[in-house]
């Protein structure tokens, strides 16, 4: 091999993996450009939208005015003039018509369109709620219906506006695609840097472990010895290669009649008693030397090195997603402003001529009734508008009030004005413009000859002239737009960043671990791993090839080299048959070594609990694509159901849902320890992509129920499934930090993907984020399928069906039954009754939006993510798991009693992350502690049956949950409901103190009478 290409090979593994890492960063910033884009292009949306909300509604009324006479719409005499009409309020409209709800144009400004209109615009009678929008090739269209004097839909008005009024949005994808590109570039050159120097001081034992394993021959002798191993992970590969290439050398001498085969067979045992130990090295130029230490600090400074790169990557990735948002809203606002001028522009003019009708009526401005009740009508329907007035003739000091230091509120008069009607506090400095301003047009705006602008420190006014019949002028109406609206949407919207934010970095964080440990950490702690194995003795595990690097092509070598070895055993033991000396050797072999052929061979692993994390958090991400509309989705299915409410029928599906999935928890355990646990992975995941896709393709509320509960079942697998994984791989004393991580990658799936979903539905719609979802669960299918292993078979392992029986060996253990009653049935009331079902309704009560309400419902998310890894680690250090989760318990009763004591959004935030807290005190070290007190069960009945069997109980919470608060909050309000609630929560967990208290009580007691026996 030529250096060059011995140099390339060396550093392949390296730059695979920073090519990978480059990846991840760039699919990060990605997803930041992505997400920004869409913040963007809904804001602009809905912003022109409203103006044509303005244009549509003011002819609506026109029209509504004309059916209460009693009129019909064909009977309209100048409904045409009214279209048209409507056309000139707007540059940016094109169009504009009426149909009947056949779907037959009545009316219309363009008289080339065809009689009848697309199919998509008929709207069916039960839809007919309000307004609607559609995007099409040519133009959009904006959508009223129209109801008759006794409230049934005889038609609908349409807006057609011009696809142009995008150009803004298009400059912003333009620009946030520049710069991704130059973000991406940055990325290379910053990961080049950093692994240059990473490599120097972390990455030089992976160096050297590629340089050491480039070239591996058959006879697996490593070739290139120019290249000092300085690493002693390298030295230990090393040796594990040449002890297999030892034991392979003596028995082929052996298969092929060569040499004496006891002598043979006992150097081939001695091979294997000096193959590189757990802890010592074998030095080639030296004695064997006890360098468990190097080793150890060898291995312990690879994985700082992996966990530095995966901070440096989370950090760029925070850097860059950050800067393009600074810079993505630094352009909104510029592009966003003229859209709103134009829309309070739209506004003021169907403003001005309703009134210029009205005056044209006889009826004088100043006699007007309810303008005042009008006007804070529209502000509250358009924020952006500060205040509304008509001023006659030169304005008026009349009824205001002081508000502060912007405004006038003296009650003197001016001489010669006069206020008629106002919503919202007028500006000093536009009434002191106003005392010398002329009426005759100038100032005046470009676009409007009876508009002018008048620009202030916080607002800027819009001044109409409003004319009689003659033309003379007879007052001013002004509108004022509020400068600092848009930084409050700004400010609302980098909220809405940090959330985008925090996703991004949880997925790049993952995907991130997910390299390290599928490319670097987990094969070389594998290797170690079958070093150890062969010490033993044992030839019968294979390594999972994972690539074609120089890891992947080492272990590759060592499994044929291993293939090889056991093949030369079977034909030692074929040829023994006829040749007593060699039967000798052979059974001397076999009872000092452990052989087995490819076929019947195990896989060892390197971190078998590092590799699941991906493909399950990548499982519960799809499934939690829907959380954030799966209501909205189902209400577009719905269609009158004889007997069953609306609201009902809405909730069905998700109760079903909750329903089969706790059903499916001990049947899926008793199944998943009976076939393994990568294949119940795997069909979990299947049925479940199947039900996702399904659901995209429902027609209705059945056939809805019926793949949602395909669905529920495959989720239900996958669920207890890895947690049957979990529990399968972690030590007893590091349970509860496995099962911490667990609910950690749980819950951090579950926050991205509602996150993500509701993002996306919103560009594409409901059903093709099922469709995304799908296909995403047959991903995290592919990669169980690929990175991990079949579970070794385990005879021993006790499993039983779900029978009643099983249910009564579990109730007779009473800690048991303690913490189901106590402790885990009254968290998930919590969690479903106080935290997904009360929570919303009481923020809401209190006038937060949606958007506030869900970045409060996320405290609890984060809560569980970042403090459930360090309570598990904890509980597994000091014991005493039950303190934990009494501990936790108390918390939650503190939390939600919390809300009552100081009502209000700052005490519901603390309340929320308080009770994530808590749940990740109690909950994390649970499933450890119910293992734990059912050892006996276990061995009867199996781990996965007494595991389903817990969570099918504790799910009982989930469904009472909602039902007692809903109750509660019905007799008692908000305040008496959580008071009762909390206090439920305190005495169920003194009544589970008191129990544990006497159950140790009376083992004590137990045992000293054994021992004294």
């Amino acid at each position: 091999m030529s250096l060059l290409s011995a140099r390339l090979g060396h550093t392949s593994l390296i730059l695979s993996t920073g090519l990978a890492v480059w990846l991840i960063l760039v699919f990060g910033s990605g997803l930041a450009t992505y997400l920004n884009y869409t913040n963007f292009q809904r804001s602009h949306a809905a912003l022109v939208q409203s103006r044509m909300h303005v244009v549509a509604m003011d002819l609506q009324q026109q029209i509504v005015a004309n059916l209460d006479l009693g009129l019909r719409l064909d009977q309209i005499y100048d409904l045409a003039r009214m279209v048209l009409h409507s056309v000139a309020e707007d540059p940016d409209i094109v169009g504009a018509g009426i149909h009947d709800t056949s779907g037959l144009r009545l009316i219309d400004t363009d008289s080339n369109v065809p009689p009848e209109v697309p199919s998509t615009w008929i709207v069916s009678p039960h839809q007919m709620k309000g307004h609607w929008h559609l995007s099409q090739a040519e133009y959009h269209v904006y959508g009223m219906p129209l109801f008759n004097s006794f409230n049934v839909p005889i038609g609908t008005l349409t807006v057609r506006y011009d696809r142009a009024v995008d150009e803004p949005v298009e400059a912003m994808l333009v620009m946030l695609f520049r710069n991704l590109l130059l973000t991406a570039f940055c990325f290379a050159i910053l990961i080049i840097v950093g692994l240059t120097l990473l490599k120097r001081r972390f990455f030089r034992h992976l160096v050297d472990l590629t340089q050491r394993t480039v070239i591996l021959p058959p006879s697996m002798t490593v070739q290139d010895h120019s290249v000092p191993a300085k690493s002693p992970l390298a030295l230990r590969m090393e040796a594990l290669v040449n002890t297999c290439d030892s034991i392979e050398s003596r028995l082929r001498q052996v298969a092929d009649g060569h040499g004496k085969p006891q002598i043979l067979a006992s150097e081939v045992a001695g091979a294997v008693s000096k193959a590189p130990p757990a802890a010592p090295l074998q030095d080639q130029q030296q004695n064997q030397v006890d360098s468990s230490t190097d080793e150890n600090a060898a291995w312990r400074e690879l994985n700082r090195g992996l966990r530095l790169l995966v901070a440096l990557g989370l950090l760029m990735v925070l850097f860059a997603a950050a800067a393009v948002s600074t810079l993505a809203w630094l352009e909104f606002r510029e592009r966003f402003e003229p859209q709103l001028h134009q829309k309070i522009d739209t506004l003021g003019q169907s403003l001005a001529r309703s009134l210029e009708r009205l005056h044209a009526q006889g009826i004088p401005l100043d006699r007007l009734k309810g303008v005042t009740t009008y006007f804070d009508h529209l502000r509250e329907e358009n924020p952006e508008l500060a205040y509304v007035a008509i001023v006659k003739e030169r304005g008026s000091s009349l009824e205001m009030r002081r508000s502060g230091s912007d405004y006038s509120n003296d009650s003197e008069e001016a001489a010669g004005d006069l206020l008629l009607h106002k919503s919202g506090a007028f500006p000093e400095q536009a009434w002191r413009y106003l005392q010398d301003a002329p009426l005759d047009g100038s100032h005046q705006d470009s676009r409007h000859e009876e508009a002018r602008l008048l620009i202030l420190k916080n607002f800027i006014d819009r001044t109409i002239l409003l004319r009689a019949v003659d033309g003379s002028v007879v007052a001013r109406l002004h509108l004022g737009q509020d400068r600092r609206f848009v930084d409050r949407m700004v400010r609302e919207v980098w909220w809405d960043l940090g959330t985008v934010l925090l996703v991004i970095l949880l997925i790049t964080f993952e995907l991130m671990l997910f390299v390290m440990n599928s490319r670097i950490r987990g094969p070389i702690s594998a290797i170690l791993s079958l070093s150890n194995q062969i010490r033993n003795g044992d030839f019968s595990q294979r390594l999972m090839v994972h690539g074609t690097d120089e890891i992947g092509r080492l272990s590759a070598a060592l499994n044929a080299s291993l293939d090889r070895i056991n093949d030369f055993f079977q034909r030692m033991r074929d040829a023994s048959r006829n040749n007593p000396d060699l039967r000798a050797a052979v059974v001397y072999l076999e009872q000092r070594v452990k052989f087995a052929d490819s076929a019947s061979a195990t896989t060892v692993v390197g971190d078998r609990l590092a590799i699941i994390r991906w493909p399950f958090f990548l499982f519960i991400f799809a499934e939690s694509l829907s959380l954030s509309f799966f209501p909205l989705f189902v209400e577009q299915l719905y269609t009158p159901m004889s007997g069953v409410p609306q609201g009902l029928a809405i909730g069905l599906p998700i109760s079903l849902f909750m329903l089969v999935w706790a059903l499916s928890l001990p049947p899926g355990g008793f199944w998943s320890d009976q076939v393994g646990r990568k294949r119940a992975f795997l069909t979990g995941a299947v049925i479940a992509s199947i039900g996702l896709l399904m659901t995209a393709f429902s027609q209705g509320i059945l056939d809805l129920m019926l793949w949602r509960s395909l669905t529920a079942v495959g989720y239900g697998l996958v669920f207890i499934t890895v947690q049957g994984y979990v529990v399968d791989h972690s030590l007893p004393t590091q349970r509860a930090r496995a099962m911490a991580m667990f609910l950690a990658v749980f819950f951090g799936g579950s926050l991205c993907g509602a996150a993500i979903g509701g993002i996306v539905s919103e560009r594409i719609g409901f059903a093709p984020v099922f469709l995304i979802s799908a296909g995403l669960g047959m991903l995290a299918a592919l990669f169980v399928g690929r990175y991990i292993s079949r579970s070794p078979a385990n005879p021993s392992r006790k499993t039983e069906k779900l029978r009643v029986r099983n249910v009564l060996t579990l109730a007779r253990n009473r800690r048991f039954l303690a913490m189901t009653i106590f402790n885990a049935i009254p968290a998930k009331m919590a969690l479903t009754g106080f935290l997904f079902f009360a929570m919303p309704l009481y923020l809401k009560s209190l006038g937060l939006s949606p958007g506030d309400i869900g970045r409060v419902m996320m405290s609890y998310g984060l809560a569980m993510i970042l403090l459930s890894p360090l309570v598990g680690l904890l509980a597994d250090i000091w014991g005493r798991r039950h303190y934990f989760v009494l501990t936790g318990g108390l918390l939650a009763a503190l939390a939600i009693m919390l809300i009552t004591l100081q009502p209000g959004p700052i005490a519901s935030v603390l309340s929320i992350l308080l009770l994530g807290a808590a749940h990740a005190i109690g909950i994390s070290p649970q499933l450890a502690l119910v293992m734990e007190w059912s050892k006996e069960e276990i061995a009867e009945i199996g781990p996965g049956t007494v595991m389903g069997i817990f969570r099918l109980l504790e799910r009982i919470g989930n469904v009472l949950g909602p039902i007692i608060i809903s109750l509660l909050i019905a007799a008692l309000g908000f305040s008496g409901a959580f008071t009762v609630f909390s206090v439920y929560l305190l005495i169920s967990m003194l009544l589970f103190a008191g129990i544990l208290f006497f159950y140790r009580k009376s083992y004590a007691v137990t045992e000293t009478a054994k021992e004294r026996s």
